[in-house]
């Protein structure tokens, strides 16, 4: 309850000096960020519950359930500048799926004398306790907890980073249109550069910056503050795309003005159910017509 009371006066403030637009994406974002930390493993047989309606709320929150189906749905002529994820959204999140629940898990398991389901659940007990601090995505953090060295374990499996459908085609389109493309991303600064090694994405990016650079998560308001200050974009005119809907509700609540989820992060996963925010399967969904020829 004292939480809930806490963020009444900046949505007060909000209201006074920005209207209820402003105040109605705000509260949708705090809606998707509670819906976004349920965690099943606490009670596996409860339902999420929403606590607004954003049926009716302006862009750039949009109805649970609404999938990109024309490049209309993004204003492509009011977007100056696009932040871009990495995993997930630019590369295939089947690489991190599968180091982290097969990979490592086998290299747990010889390196301390247990079973592989032993080692297994040990780890998810250690990555469900770190979730979306910056340490759960710290590979030195990692290197400790388990005691191997996970940044060179990364490198036994880099056959299998690649990027996602549609990626290249995508950036193509942006570097044709002029805009100014950043890659943000919360991956460790070894992850980052095994993955921008393994693939072609990196001359596309006007900048490359981990959330580490910043000592805070892109879940955290602090990194969004560092990165404005830095980089200096107009957040209305700003697109940001990600695939975890918290991510994206910290975007909104800075006041990035239009947000993309990718809803299947992961080739070899079915699609996550939509978020509340604009969603898509993939890039050929919110490019125009002339850059699919």
């Amino acid at each position: 309850m004292r939480g809930l009371i806490g963020i009444l006066p900046p949505l007060i403030t909000t209201v006074i000096a920005h209207g209820p637009r402003r105040l109605a994406i705000k509260l949708c974002a705090l809606d998707e960020y509670l819906y976004s930390i349920k965690r099943p493993f606490a009670c596996p047989n409860a339902l999420p519950v929403r606590l607004f309606s954003c049926e009716n709320t302006p862009k750039p929150i949009f109805k649970r359930g609404t999938l990109v189906t024309a490049h209309q749905s993004i204003p492509w002529h009011q977007i100056e500048t696009v932040l871009l994820d990495m995993d997930g959204t630019l590369l295939d999140l089947h690489f991190d799926h599968y180091f982290w629940t097969e990979h490592l898990p086998q290299h747990y398991a010889a390196h301390h004398q247990v079973s592989l389901s032993q080692a297994k659940t040990r780890l998810g007990q250690l990555i469900r306790q770190a979730e979306g601090s910056l340490q759960w995505y710290c590979l030195d953090y990692w290197s400790q907890q388990v005691s191997l060295p996970v940044a060179a374990l990364k490198h036994e499996v880099a056959h299998k980073i690649q990027t996602r459908p549609h990626t290249m085609a995508f950036l193509q389109f942006l570097q044709a249109e002029g805009k100014r493309v950043l890659l943000i991303t919360n991956a460790h600064r070894a992850s980052l550069q095994l993955k921008l090694a393994c693939t072609d994405i990196a001359p596309y990016f006007a900048a490359i910056i981990s959330s580490h650079d910043y000592g805070a998560p892109k879940e955290s308001q602090a990194f969004w503050q560092a990165l404005a200050a830095q980089e200096h974009f107009n957040p209305a005119h700003t697109l940001f795309v990600d695939d975890t809907p918290r991510i994206l509700a910290a975007a909104a609540t800075f006041g990035i003005g239009h947000l993309l989820c990718i809803t299947q992060p992961d080739s070899q996963q079915p699609p996550n159910p939509p978020s509340a925010f604009l969603n898509a399967q993939d890039f050929h969904q919110v490019m125009p017509p002339h850059a699919h020829a």
